[in-house]
């Protein structure tokens, strides 16, 4: 039995009113609620991506120009990935279908960094494939991250290929 207040009882669960909203409306009014808080996530994320693109810094800003360029299957830019407290890593741009790593040099540190990112759970749950982004990465860092599972593109136009074939 429903007790007052409450707008009825449907196959056992008792549904709260709300003064001047019919059951309808209230989901519809969630509904919006989580439509707006997704809206300004996304709205966060891409100022975000404006303001790198901006960057002194050569790598950030070259982290922004992709993110704008694949702005629309962008999920997460610049993102700390914590554990417990304890900073597992960052990602520099992740999509939909993949985890984009940034380098503006050489990419001499990024072997290691791109193994975690193929292989640490924490990181990459769903085991998205990881490129790396280097106009200027050595032959022997591209073979060698080549032959670990990574793929390694360097020019925006490579980029876009690669992504629009996962």
């Amino acid at each position: 039995m429903a007790a007052k207040g409450d707008v009825g009882n449907h196959l056992g669960v008792i549904l709260p009113s709300y003064p001047g909203k019919s059951r309808s409306r209230c989901g519809v009014a969630q509904e919006r609620g989580r439509v707006e808080e997704h809206r300004q996530v996304r709205l966060e994320l891409l100022r975000r991506v404006r303001r790198a693109t901006q960057s002194r810094d050569p790598t950030v800003r070259l982290e922004g120009r992709i993110a704008r360029r694949l702005r629309r299957s962008l999920r997460a830019f610049q993102q700390e990935v914590r554990v417990q407290g304890r900073l597992v890593g960052e990602i520099d741009v992740e999509l939909e279908t993949a985890i984009i790593e940034v380098t503006s040099g050489k990419g001499r540190k990024k072997a290691r960094q791109i193994q975690r990112l193929l292989h640490n759970y924490d990181l990459n749950p769903t085991g998205k494939p990881v490129v790396m982004f280097g106009p200027q990465v050595r032959r022997g860092l591209v073979r060698q991250l080549e032959e670990s599972g990574a793929s390694v593109v360097q020019t925006l136009n490579e980029l876009e290929a690669w992504v629009g074939q996962q």
